[in-house]
């Protein structure tokens, strides 16, 4: 049986990049998070979706949506960032059948991820990239 041969030294530096690149993807991720709460809190205040499209009018207009925006959350959980509704704002954001339209106030998974986020997650990709010397090439996805 023949012994394997090859650029250990080289597999073993592409090992070390992969590596990094985990480690990128997790400070992305508590980078972003925060960010990603502001938006989500902007689209509230205006009373919008995360994708900019306004929310069904109110029968009547709410008093104000400030106290609502400690019941949104994100929070980076290894290379993921997760989103959390609180009550009383799962109210609006499920609505309620017969009595309340839906507001959403988090991304719906079979849309995507809203372009503005998408904007933010690049930036602060590109940001902790350029940091680690590995940016990517100008105008590249």
């Amino acid at each position: 049986m023949a012994g394997v041969s090859g650029d250990f030294a080289a597999l073993k530096d592409f090992a070390d990049k992969v590596k990094d690149v985990g480690a990128a993807a997790e400070e992305i991720a508590q980078k972003a998070s925060p960010r990603l709460r502001q938006s989500l809190q902007g689209s509230l205040s205006n009373q919008v979706d995360p994708y900019g499209q306004a929310w069904p009018p109110f029968k009547t207009p709410p008093t104000g949506v400030a106290g609502y925006m400690s019941s949104i959350d994100t929070a980076a959980q290894g290379k993921s960032i997760v989103f959390e509704v609180q009550p009383p704002l799962t109210f609006h954001h499920d609505g309620v059948p017969g009595h309340m339209p839906p507001r959403p106030v988090i991304p719906d998974e079979g849309r995507g991820i809203p372009p503005n986020m998408v904007r933010i997650l690049k930036s602060v990709a590109e940001d902790v990239m350029s940091k680690a010397g590995a940016a990517p090439a100008a105008g590249g996805e």
